[in-house]
């Protein structure tokens, strides 16, 4: 992807608030199951793929058919993971196993979250080993995702007042984090690529 120009018209398999974006800027959005991903590529039915992370395009064996590795995502920058308890069956719950099943729950989000952070980075290397071509998004693609990101997500709340109320303090908190992580997070990041990277 060299610019703008080559999203339009880009068939690409991503789905939810990403895929949304995408149509923004001029791509052609389609949905396939993770297992037809592949075959998708393959035959042409789309001309790239967005799936979870290296591990788990690694697995699916993508760089084999598109070796072209764009990221980071921009729209998935971690993972959101959440657990659905019917509300009768909690209600029922003693205090201590509502506190039980909210440990558990925080558990293995953390847990979950390591293990996809430690086996992206090791397949990362990984598929650049068997081939796979690392870029980052040309800045006019990512200005464009940029605005296209903002006019979706302030459009998705709208006519709901619980979502407009959720979307309103995590846009606050966005913001927020976008000041920090650039001076703590993306600066530690920087400095110890720049000591330990290539």
């Amino acid at each position: 992807m060299k610019s703008l120009d080559d999203l339009v018209g880009l068939k690409m398999r991503i789905a939810g608030l990403g895929g949304d974006i995408l149509r923004k800027v001029g791509a052609t959005t389609v949905v396939t199951p993770p297992p037809e991903i592949f075959s998708a590529l393959q035959s042409g039915v789309v001309d790239a793929a967005e799936f979870v992370g290296p591990w788990n395009d690694l697995a699916l064996g993508l760089y084999k058919i598109a070796p072209y590795y764009h990221l980071p995502a921009f729209h998935e920058p971690g993972p959101g993971l959440e657990m659905i308890v019917n509300q009768n069956t909690y209600e029922n719950l003693s205090p201590w196993l509502k506190t039980v099943l909210a440990q558990a729950a925080t558990a293995q989000a953390e847990e979950s979250t390591a293990e996809f952070r430690y086996n992206n980075t090791i397949a990362l290397s990984t598929l650049v080993e068997r081939g796979a071509i690392l870029s980052a998004f040309p800045k006019d693609v990512m200005e464009a995702i940029g605005a296209a990101a903002r006019d979706v997500i302030a459009d998705f709340p709208k006519g709901d007042a619980m979502s407009e109320k959720i979307h309103g303090s995590y846009m606050d908190y966005v913001r927020a984090c976008a000041f920090y992580g650039a001076r703590m997070e993306g600066q530690l990041y920087q400095d110890r690529a720049s000591v330990w990277g290539e």
